[in-house]
């Protein structure tokens, strides 16, 4: 059983639907174009906390989540290794 193909399949599957869910909640429009409820966006892309924060929670957790983890394959390998070794 390879524990690490099925954390990484399972990660792939939860960040999609994380990042899908994301562009349900969020309003994405203010990105490809200038509406007049976009007011609060910045003409520059990137310049603003909005951006940050919106692009920070679409893509931020799933990074999180993977270093998570990793660190979490690491403690496991060491067991196994460890206890192999007795």
């Amino acid at each position: 059983m390879n524990i690490g193909r099925g954390f990484f399949r399972m990660w792939i599957v939860l960040s999609g639907v994380w990042i899908v869910f994301c562009f349900f909640t969020f309003d994405f429009s203010c990105f490809f174009g200038s509406y007049p409820r976009c007011d609060r966006w910045s003409l520059f892309p990137l310049s603003t906390s909005i951006y940050a924060r919106t692009l920070g929670a679409t893509l931020g957790v799933p990074a999180i989540a993977f270093i998570f983890g990793l660190g979490v394959l690491w403690i496991i390998k060491v067991f196994q290794r460890d206890h192999a070794a007795n």
